[in-house]
């Protein structure tokens, strides 16, 4: 699995590194996915996250799996160690 490097900007663009056979794919970040994200890697719970961002658990809930999607990552640990590999933390 490759992990993708985080630039700045409105909504945070990242290239992943790619097979040979397959073109570098492009992953963007809203503001909220990358507080989200920030708040995962200092080690919060989803209740945590929510009550720090204001929403519910579910809306948290809803966030991880866009990103986990998003970031190609199966689960909360290695969200965490790709926030902590790109300075998101």
């Amino acid at each position: 699995m490759s992990y993708k490097d985080i630039t700045s900007g409105p909504e945070s663009t990242t290239s992943g590194v790619s097979p040979p056979d397959q073109a570098p794919r492009t992953v963007k970040l809203t503001r909220r996915q990358r507080e989200v994200v920030r708040l995962l890697a200092k080690g919060m719970t989803n209740k945590e996250i929510a009550g720090q961002l204001g929403i519910t658990e579910h809306t948290v809930e809803a966030h991880l799996r866009i990103i986990y999607r998003k970031l190609d990552v199966p689960n909360r640990g290695t969200a965490i160690r790709y926030a902590i590999e790109n300075d998101l933390n």
